[in-house]
């Protein structure tokens, strides 16, 4: 990868391309790299198919799969305060530590997103407030919402549809690492009793 931006610079410095159109085709590449890393680290990832961070993002339940890349595989590019992309990636992860001159090219990145923050609290603080009037007057009737008719504390699972990103509704993807409630009798297996730990249908 580091070949591609090498050949944009002899070109720049014979005048073939501009200066943007260097920095332009030296993102691109990086790019590219990045992808590639993260198309490996997510092979990785999905190997084990009880990796908790795995189903921890594809759930949707915390995180995603850029934050997971700066983590495991590489940090990737970044903007400077003026929102163009600086051609010098980092290739480290933040696992691994970042060197000096990484660490230095970040910064800028890291101090426009504290600066945000700050700006924007009051924004989301005046929405919880509109949000907390409108619902203020809901009340949960149901006892317990999750008592069956017959008695069983838990829910009933069924298959809806494939999975899809950030939604996961094939059955056995939902049964995953849940615990029986109740006797399940299946044509082909002992009947399992309440309690058991679904890791595998198989």
């Amino acid at each position: 990868m580091r070949s591609g931006p090498r050949r944009s610079r002899p070109q720049f410095r014979k005048g073939i391309i501009t200066d943007g159109e260097r920095r332009q085709m030296e993102v691109e590449i990086w790019n590219s790299a990045t992808a590639e890393v993260t198309e490996r680290m997510i092979d990785s990832l999905e190997a084990d198919k009880a990796n908790s961070i795995d189903m921890m993002v594809k759930s949707g339940a915390r995180g995603n799969m850029m934050q997971v890349r700066q983590i495991a595989g590489m940090r990737g590019l970044v903007a400077n305060p003026r929102g163009d992309m600086i051609p010098r990636p980092i290739k480290s992860n933040f696992r691994e530590g970042l060197a000096m001159l990484e660490y230095f090219i970040a910064t800028p990145g890291a101090r426009k997103g504290l600066v945000d923050t700050a700006l924007r609290t009051a924004d989301s603080g005046y929405l919880t407030r509109r949000l907390v009037d409108v619902s203020q007057e809901l009340i949960i009737n149901d006892v317990d919402p999750f008592e069956s008719e017959m008695g069983v504390r838990g829910i009933w699972i069924e298959e809806v549809c494939p999975d899809e990103p950030n939604r996961r509704s094939h059955l056995e993807t939902r049964l995953f690492s849940r615990t029986l409630a109740d006797d399940v009798s299946l044509p082909m297996a002992p009947c399992w009793p309440p309690g058991r730990l679904l890791v595998s249908l198989r």
